[in-house]
């Protein structure tokens, strides 16, 4: 069974790594969707089993995998937040030019 579930990690894992829509900042849902994903679903998972089994390198190595696209998603996420306040705190997005802004990313 244990095989079965890493398998399983391993593929959501990959399809998120390949899931190159998550990486242009203004796809901030779908990229904290993914996050989420892993970090609920995938870290979670792989942790209760590195704690509550004879845990393997393949769950190590597997743990790696997903704490390292965690960390390229972040990454993505606090250059926006960065390039954002920088937008705003230039005075070129006030009104319907900020929720047009807001729209962009959120959508």
């Amino acid at each position: 069974m244990q095989n079965g579930i890493r398998r399983e990690m391993q593929t959501l894992i990959e399809a998120i790594g390949k899931d190159r829509d998550l990486f242009p900042e203004r796809n901030f849902v779908a990229r904290t969707e993914a996050l989420d994903e892993l970090e609920f679903h995938v870290l979670d998972l792989i942790q209760f089993l590195i704690e509550s089994t004879d845990s393997s390198d393949q769950l190590h190595d597997l743990k790696e995998q997903a704490e390292e696209l965690r960390s390229q998603l972040q990454v993505v996420n606090t250059k926006m937040f960065e390039n954002l306040r920088i937008q705003i705190s230039l005075g070129g997005h006030r009104g319907n030019a900020f929720i047009d802004l807001m729209n962009e990313y959120l959508a």
